[in-house]
C-alpha cells in the first residue's frame, strides 16, 4: 500500500506524467567518458580497473566505474571454463567424470587474467590459460 499512497502523493508534483529530475549532485562521468571507457575496454580487453580509473583522470572510484559497465552489461569475466557449461542441466552434470589427473580450479597456479567483453560477446581462445602441473592439465 506504501508504493501506490507515494505514487498518488506525487502525482501532483509531476509535469506531464514525467517524474522530476533526480536529485543530488551530478553525476561525474560525463557521456564522454563512459565512451572512452568502453572503447578502453574493447582496444585492450585485459586493460585494469586502475588504468581506466587513471584514463578518466581519477575523477571516480573503481566502484563506479565497475557500476557504470554494470548497467551496460559489459563485465570483466575470469570464469570462463563456468560460463562455457553454465547452461548444463544437473542431468548433464551426472554424465561428466571427474578424476585426480585433470581439475580445473579457479585462482591457483598462476596469476589470473581478467578479460572485458559484453553478454553478447564469446570469449577468444587466447584469453584461456593451459597450466602444466605434474602429468595433468589445468585451464585457468
Amino acid at each position: 500500500m506504501t508504493t501506490i499512497r507515494n505514487t498518488i502523493k506525487k502525482e501532483q508534483e509531476r509535469i506531464n506524467q514525467r517524474s522530476k529530475t533526480r536529485s543530488g549532485a551530478p553525476a561525474k562521468l560525463t557521456e564522454e567518458d563512459k565512451q572512452k571507457l568502453i572503447d578502453l575496454t574493447t582496444q585492450n580487453p585485459h586493460i585494469k580497473y586502475e588504468e581506466l580509473r587513471n584514463a578518466v583522470d581519477n575523477k571516480v572510484t573503481i566502484r563506479t566505474i565497475q557500476n557504470m559497465f554494470q548497467q551496460i552489461h559489459k563485465r570483466k569475466w575470469k570464469q570462463p571454463w563456468a560460463l562455457r557449461y553454465e547452461t548444463y542441466t544437473p542431468r548433464e552434470w551426472q554424465r561428466i567424470l571427474w578424476s585426480d589427473e585433470c581439475t580445473v580450479e579457479r585462482g591457483k597456479g598462476g596469476q589470473l587474467i581478467w578479460t572485458w567483453h559484453s553478454l553478447s560477446e564469446q570469449l577468444q581462445e587466447h584469453d584461456i590459460r593451459e597450466i602444466r602441473t605434474g602429468m595433468s592439465i589445468k585451464k585457468m
